[in-house]
Protein backbone atom coordinates (compact mmCIF):
# COMPACT_ATOMS: atom_id res chain seq x y z
CA UNK A 1 0.00 0.00 0.00
CA UNK A 2 1.23 3.29 -0.77
CA UNK A 3 1.58 6.33 1.74
CA UNK A 4 -0.98 8.01 -0.48
CA UNK A 5 -2.91 5.06 0.14
CA UNK A 6 -2.74 5.08 3.85
CA UNK A 7 -3.97 9.08 3.68
CA UNK A 8 -6.58 7.96 1.99
CA UNK A 9 -7.80 5.24 4.53
CA UNK A 10 -7.12 7.22 7.68
CA UNK A 11 -9.32 10.12 6.23
CA UNK A 12 -12.26 8.28 5.72
CA UNK A 13 -12.00 6.34 8.87
CA UNK A 14 -11.14 9.55 10.99
CA UNK A 15 -14.51 10.60 8.77
CA UNK A 16 -16.74 7.88 9.52
CA UNK A 17 -15.68 7.77 13.12
CA UNK A 18 -16.23 11.39 13.49
CA UNK A 19 -19.27 11.47 12.39
CA UNK A 20 -20.60 9.01 14.36
CA UNK A 21 -19.34 10.79 17.25
CA UNK A 22 -19.90 14.27 16.62
CA UNK A 23 -22.52 14.88 13.94
CA UNK A 24 -22.44 18.50 14.49
CA UNK A 25 -19.25 19.23 12.84
CA UNK A 26 -17.70 19.16 9.19
CA UNK A 27 -15.33 16.40 9.65
CA UNK A 28 -14.12 16.65 6.07
CA UNK A 29 -13.56 20.16 6.61
CA UNK A 30 -11.83 19.48 9.74
CA UNK A 31 -9.62 16.95 7.94
CA UNK A 32 -8.57 19.10 5.03
CA UNK A 33 -8.00 22.24 7.62
CA UNK A 34 -5.29 19.99 9.64
CA UNK A 35 -3.75 18.82 6.50
CA UNK A 36 -3.21 22.13 5.22
CA UNK A 37 -1.66 22.71 8.52
CA UNK A 38 1.16 20.46 7.75
CA UNK A 39 3.76 22.70 6.70
CA UNK A 40 7.23 22.90 7.55
CA UNK A 41 9.40 25.97 7.75
CA UNK A 42 12.05 26.14 4.52
CA UNK A 43 15.11 28.48 5.75
CA UNK A 44 16.11 27.98 1.89
CA UNK A 45 13.11 29.87 0.57
CA UNK A 46 12.40 31.74 3.28
CA UNK A 47 8.61 30.39 3.86
CA UNK A 48 6.32 27.18 4.89
CA UNK A 49 6.86 24.58 2.48
CA UNK A 50 4.15 21.28 2.33
CA UNK A 51 5.61 18.25 4.57
CA UNK A 52 6.45 15.27 2.73
CA UNK A 53 3.46 12.65 2.23
CA UNK A 54 5.29 10.21 4.75
CA UNK A 55 5.89 13.10 7.13
CA UNK A 56 1.83 14.09 6.90
CA UNK A 57 0.92 10.46 7.64
CA UNK A 58 2.76 10.31 10.23
CA UNK A 59 1.94 13.47 12.04
CA UNK A 60 -1.99 12.78 10.78
CA UNK A 61 -1.62 9.25 12.53
CA UNK A 62 -0.81 10.93 15.90
CA UNK A 63 -3.08 13.55 15.42
CA UNK A 64 -6.39 10.65 14.71
CA UNK A 65 -4.99 8.98 17.66
CA UNK A 66 -4.72 11.65 20.04
CA UNK A 67 -8.55 13.03 18.29
CA UNK A 68 -9.92 9.65 19.38
CA UNK A 69 -8.91 9.39 22.95
CA UNK A 70 -10.85 12.37 23.71
CA UNK A 71 -13.81 11.72 21.85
Amino acid sequence: MTVQQSLGRLEASYITWMEKHNKYRDAGYIWWERINDCQDWSTKESTYVPMSDTKILSVMRKWVKHQKSFG
